[in-house]
């Protein structure tokens, strides 16, 4: 690591001396709350899904947003089931989902339930790929993903939208947004309600016949107030609250049969409170946030289990604008999580997360950004490893750049890892961080209507914690090495045919090898150098588009490789591909304008699983209506 740190350095310098052209540098805008973020991503390869995408996806949640749109890995128990994110062959408490600056993370599994995030709910999505530790402290090994609501674009006066969607399998989806601004005050308050049957036929390949999935009904509703003031003298308060209940009926897996009886309900207070002082010499940040969710699982023959946790984050930084081309930033962030369930026996567990953080940014000779960042977090009364990152991004000429990424990530063991107990299993308190380092080389091209973009990447982490067999019981331990490389390729192509008629193109591939390079001496070693199970190997998605005035027609193509389900690699799912079709026609009639969408999905009827016996639905549409007034 060393001598790679030296490597990247001497190509700096050969990147500086090569460089003519002064022509000062404009960095693209990254729509991303946190400051750290915005100010601090060089070297970074940020994937921004953009408003107009959004938009027109207000009925569905972030799960399904990012399967078709971002180039990660969402692992899925089908409609209305468990979606959790993997980016570049890690595991979902390795993917951090930021919400206005806090991380929405499980203090007791490490992860969270996309399909509890309404799209509707959400102004901006940003994919952070690589490990981002130095940033965001544990658990940010592969990736983040980073969702937030925008206050400063409301118009002054009242605004709002309707929104109403019906799809197949009993599909409604209710939407409502209603915008207040006056003076120095913006607010606006979004509510929901979706409900689904999923009762869509499969065939069952276990049995070989036709079913109906049972089972499987969403019930969900939410609401969110948000409040944005405009100080004097370049400062800001904003303040945000979301509740949200899920009633979630769980299907068994087809390979089970018999009939379903599982249910989740999900409960869940969400508030922020951040503070802004923006000057030309800095900036100054305060954020406070709580996180509270509340489970309860029912399979009605044994008694309820419930679980409570608790996440209090605050977070102060600082950033000094020292020259026009040097930035310097200071930070610290206190976290404390507690959580309670029968299933920790009579422990209640808490943690306090203490972390400070440095970061400085210079541009050097107009063509070479330089990011180094430090992290150092104190836990329970215990150092853990120090998070160092370096950035790079070398503007070869106004159409060509290269981006170079080296960061030191952790991840602290979860409630359940340290505290399980029950039912055949046990939690370890001798487990200690998982570590790991991720290398990343990226090169941009963008001139007049076509964005290329090629990025190389390797992880490795250490102490992988798994659940393995020891005797009767099962125990989590620090048994595994993964090591995770690839390369991703992004194309985007936009073509003007007449001033009122357009055609865009963006097609995406990624190639990742994930394999255990390491393991503990109770498994088997049969799964050495093996691809990890529910990682496939390669990935791809084109979408095209055409708006001609008012009518907008857009093609989504999805495919996804064989994904090894065992650890020998001896049992797969198929590989598939998916295709949609949506045709959106919008209306403007003054202040006011309306818009009507219908979409086709899996349009050829393609059969297949995202997890092993969890069957996905085959064709089917929804319709949509959205009326907004300004």
């Amino acid at each position: 690591m060393r001598n790679f740190f030296c490597l990247i350095f001497l190509s700096a310098c050969c990147y500086t001396a090569y460089g003519q052209d002064t022509t000062a540098v404009t960095l693209q805008e990254v729509r991303i709350e946190d400051k750290r973020i915005q100010d601090f991503q060089t070297g970074e390869k940020i994937e921004t899904v953009s408003s107009q995408y959004l938009k027109n996806r207000q009925g569905g949640n972030m799960a399904e947003l990012l399967t078709k749109a971002g180039g990660l890995n969402i692992r899925s128990y089908g409609v209305g089931g468990l979606s959790t994110p993997s980016v570049r062959g890690t595991g979902s408490n390795h993917t951090p989902v930021m919400w206005e600056g806090l991380n929405l993370q499980s203090p007791m599994n490490g992860s969270l339930d996309l399909t509890l995030v309404p799209v509707s709910f959400i102004d901006n999505v940003a994919i952070q790929y690589g490990g981002s530790g130095s940033v965001l402290g544990s658990g940010a090994l592969g990736g983040a993903i980073h969702i937030n609501t925008d206050l400063k674009n409301i118009h002054q006066g009242v605004g709002g939208s309707l929104f109403q969607q019906f799809g197949s399998f009993g599909k409604q989806y209710t939407g409502l947004n209603l915008s207040y601004g006056k003076g120095i005050v913006k607010a606006k308050v979004r509510a929901f309600t979706h409900q689904a049957d999923n009762d869509f036929e499969f065939f069952n390949r276990f049995n070989n016949r036709e079913e109906e999935m049972d089972n499987a009904q969403v019930d969900q509703r939410g609401v969110m107030s948000e409040w944005y003031f405009d100080l004097p003298k370049s400062q800001s308060i904003t303040a945000k609250y979301w509740y949200q209940y899920n009633d979630i009926h769980l299907p068994n897996a087809a390979s089970l049969g018999g009939k379903a009886i599982e249910t989740q309900t999900d409960e869940f207070h969400r508030a922020v409170v951040h503070y802004q002082n923006n000057r030309p010499k800095g900036v100054f940040e305060i954020r406070s946030g709580l996180v509270n969710h509340y489970l309860n699982y029912k399979d009605y023959v044994a008694p309820a289990s419930i679980s409570k946790s608790n996440t209090w984050i605050n977070d102060i930084h600082k950033i000094f604008r020292l020259k026009p081309n040097h930035e310097l930033q200071v930070g610290f962030n206190y976290t404390y999580d507690q959580a309670e369930t029968e299933s920790y026996g009579s422990n209640i567990p808490d943690r306090h997360r203490l972390a400070l953080f440095v970061g400085s940014k210079w541009l050097l000779m107009k063509k070479l950004e330089v990011n180094l960042m430090a992290r150092q977090s104190y836990i329970d009364d215990e150092l853990v490893p120090f998070l160092p990152s370096l950035g790079l991004q070398y503007f070869i000429s106004p159409e060509w750049q290269t981006k170079t990424k080296v960061a030191r990530s952790y991840r602290v063991p979860t409630f359940n890892d340290l505290y399980w107990t029950g039912s055949g299993a046990t939690g370890n308190l001798d487990l200690i961080p998982e570590e790991g380092w991720s290398v990343e080389q990226g090169f941009i091209f963008q001139k007049a209507n076509l964005q290329a973009e090629f990025t190389g990447f390797y992880n490795v982490i250490d102490n992988w914690i798994q659940w393995v067999p020891r005797g009767s019981i099962w125990l989590p331990e620090n048994v595994e090495q993964l090591q995770s490389r690839g390369v991703e390729l992004s194309l985007k192509y936009h073509y003007n045919i007449l001033p009122n008629w357009s055609l865009q193109a963006t097609g995406k591939y990624a190639y990742t090898k994930a394999t255990k390079e390491k393991v503990g001496s109770v498994q088997d070693e049969t799964q050495l150098h093996k691809q990890t199970i529910y990682t496939p190997e390669n990935q791809a998605s084109v979408s095209l588009s055409s708006n001609y005035k008012n009518l907008s027609l857009v093609y989504l193509f999805k495919y996804t490789g064989e994904q090894a389900t065992t650890g020998d690699n001896t049992l797969s799912i198929d590989a598939f591909a998916t295709s949609d079709l949506s045709l959106v026609y919008m209306q403007s009639l003054g202040k006011h304008s309306v818009s009507l969408s219908g979409s086709v999905k899996n349009m050829l009827d393609q059969a297949y699983e995202i997890r092993s016996g969890r069957p996905m639905p085959g064709r089917h549409y929804q319709i949509s209506i959205q009326y907004q007034f300004n």
